[in-house]
């Protein structure tokens, strides 16, 4: 079965929609950011900051209230996330989202977005040939019209058949040199372990950088992937 191609007509039909918001969309996950929401989505992605996981912890800071991780965000609107329109039956693969953040993401913030398609750049590329980057812009506003963040999503289209016909070729992976892959041993591991274990937040306890002196040992946070 032979699969789309990224045809001019397509294209056009696509850049037609620049400015536009996307035409069908799912309900986001949070329309409202409560103290759950903020604990359950910093958890889920392995922070511990009281700031965002005890709500009385928060009162006490120069914020005054409890904060949600910024990229909480994301769950507010899938089109930030990857979800886009156009080019039917052409592979998207979602490839990253810029944000820049204007104001803190308050617990007891009602999240309003508007999305729209920002641009299309045609990027050549070794593995799928012709290869269209996407991008989208989420703008993001809280219950009294306050202006919290921007998003720029981008997703790249290639053409199945193409990227299919190169890796049966041997182009898509290089055989990794073996020589550069780390193989830990049980002391590194049981260290890493270890290391976790220790870790504390420092919280309230600022470390300011005039308290920082030659030969000091900074705190680390330890994460692999």
């Amino acid at each position: 079965m032979a699969f789309a191609k990224i045809t001019e007509e397509a294209l056009a039909e696509l850049r037609a929609r620049i400015g536009k918001s996307p035409s069908r969309k799912t309900p986001p996950f949070y329309t409202e950011i409560n103290t759950d929401a903020a604990r359950h989505f910093a958890h889920a992605m392995g922070d511990d900051n009281p700031l965002y996981c005890d709500p009385d912890y928060g009162p006490r800071t120069r914020w005054g209230i409890q904060l949600a991780p910024p990229c909480i965000l994301y769950s507010t609107d899938n089109v930030c996330s990857g979800a886009i329109e156009g080019l039917p039956s052409i592979h998207a693969m979602y490839a990253g989202t810029n944000f820049m953040f204007h104001q803190p993401i308050r617990v007891g913030t009602k999240i309003s977005t508007h999305s729209f398609l920002k641009e299309l750049v045609e990027i050549p590329t070794k593995f799928a040939g012709r290869s269209i980057k996407q991008v989208y812009t989420t703008i993001f506003h809280d219950q009294h019209g306050v202006h919290l963040a921007d998003a720029d999503a981008w997703v790249f289209r290639t053409e199945r058949d193409t990227a299919r016909e190169r890796t049966e070729q041997g182009g898509k992976y290089e055989q990794p040199d073996k020589e550069t892959i780390h193989r830990f041993t049980v002391e590194e591991l049981q260290a890493i372990a270890l290391h976790y274990r220790n870790e504390k937040a420092r919280g309230a306890q600022r470390l300011r950088w005039d308290e920082i002196h030659d030969g000091d040992r900074i705190p680390t946070l330890l994460r692999t992937h």
